[in-house]
């Protein structure tokens, strides 16, 4: 079974390692030359612990850079995004005030055709009304020349039957003439009474005479009344005996 040595000491750096050394005799370390190994372990622990802590933190400043670039882009899409909403609410407003003011310009249309119906409507029966006027105007006027004219020609005929010695005595068309012309001068002499009558009645007071009292004067108040519970108002008139 073969013995393991006892670890020895490092060896120097620039030393030999095949240098014998005597037996029984004991090397000397050399103090700040000889590096344990539990020593450069822990610091090759360390600086991969940098390494690692460096790396982690690049990568949490990278991980910050694009946080805030995704920060940023998002900020900059919700800018756009309320800016898109303000034009979408504009280009709104105007398409409701344009259909408004539309409205308004086809309601005063309407209101301005409708006015025009109306005036037209009213100047077509006034026409009417005074063309029917007219047109009973013109009758009457042919009536009464129609009448005018009958009774100028039977005129004519009497007078020419009687000076022709031919008009009997008997003759319905004297009769008839006369009939007429006693009941225009009655209707003559009816409208004269009535006239005169209309003004003198018109003109006399019949009645008593007329009468008034004078009262002693009165004091009148006037009183405004305001209620400020019910927000009224009101006022009284009263006078004083």
């Amino acid at each position: 079974m073969s013995s393991t040595p006892p670890p020895g000491p490092s060896p120097v750096a620039g030393a030999s390692l095949e240098e014998p050394v005597a037996s029984g005799e004991v090397a000397a370390p050399l103090v700040g030359v000889a590096v344990e190994p539990a020593t450069t372990e822990a610091a090759g622990s360390g600086v991969q612990q940098s390494a690692s802590a460096g790396a982690a933190a690049v990568t949490a400043a990278q991980e910050l850079e694009e946080q805030a670039d995704d920060d940023a882009a998002a900020r900059a899409l919700d800018a756009e995004a309320h800016e898109a909403a303000a034009r979408a609410l504009e280009a709104t407003a105007a398409r409701e005030e344009q259909e408004r003011a539309t409205r308004k310009r086809e309601e005063q249309a309407a209101r301005e055709a409708a006015q025009a119906r109306q005036a037209a409507a009213e100047a077509a029966q006034r026409a009417a009304r005074e063309a029917a006027e007219h047109e009973a105007e013109l009758r009457a006027a042919a009536e009464r020349d129609a009448e005018l004219r009958e009774a100028a020609e039977r005129e004519d005929e009497l007078r020419a039957e009687q000076q022709a010695g031919t008009l009997s005595a008997d003759d319905p068309r004297i009769d008839r003439g006369r009939m007429l012309a006693i009941g225009a001068d009655i209707s003559f002499g009816l409208s004269a009474l009535f006239a005169g009558l209309t003004t003198y009645f018109f003109l006399h007071d019949a009645g008593p005479d007329s009468e008034g009292t004078v009262l002693e004067p009165r004091d009148w108040a006037f009183a405004p009344i305001i209620d400020p519970s019910t927000g009224t108002a009101s006022f009284h008139v009263g006078r004083s005996f």
